[in-house]
């Protein structure tokens, strides 16, 4: 009778463990998968933190400026962005350069030129906050043929993107200084 008892003691405790286990395993499972589900969502964050974005840009620089005067840039393009996962982003931009009448830079003359940026955005989940003010140095010169470059920074809470662009030029003059670059859609 003892061993009758204890086999039914022994047996119910053994479906009961089974029981047990199988309902953690349950409640387990579900925080697995929201685990798994939170780990892609911060790693699809991550890859969407850094955009690599190319630019092509056609434009015209002209004006006269020591110091004082005044001399912009205006260029359209296009701008075309990846992100970590693949997605990708492209939009027609227009950019457009100079300073205020009084400012640091020096330029006379008048180019057309075509160029190239390679721009890189940090801290970002969204291309479209390149779109805005940046700070940029550029320096163009040429008589009938010559090359320019100018690379600019973008500094916002808390994004930070930067600029570098090569160009060639076709036009006579010179063009140094700092300017407030501007890219917006076009």
């Amino acid at each position: 009778m003892k061993k009758l008892l204890l086999a039914t003691v022994m047996a119910f405790m053994g479906f009961g463990a089974m029981a047990h286990a199988q309902e953690a395993q349950e409640e387990v499972q579900p925080q697995s998968v929201q685990a798994q589900q939170d780990d892609q969502m911060m790693a699809e964050s991550r890859a969407r933190l850094v955009w690599t974005c190319g630019m092509n840009f056609t434009g015209t620089s002209k004006g006269f400026k020591v110091i004082i005067g005044k001399f912009s840039t205006v260029a359209y393009g296009h701008l075309s962005c990846v992100d970590g996962r693949g997605e990708t982003y492209d939009r027609r931009i227009k950019l457009t350069m100079g300073t205020h009448w009084i400012g640091p830079a020096i330029g006379a003359g008048y180019f057309r030129f075509q160029g190239s940026a390679a721009e890189i955005s940090l801290v970002n989940m969204r291309p479209s906050v390149l779109f805005g003010d940046y700070l940029a140095g550029q320096g163009n010169i040429g008589v009938i043929l010559g090359a320019g470059a100018f690379t600019a920074v973008k500094v916002g809470t808390p994004q930070l993107a930067l600029n570098i662009s090569a160009q060639l030029l076709e036009g006579t003059g010179i063009q140094l200084g700092f300017h407030e670059l501007r890219i917006e859609k076009y």
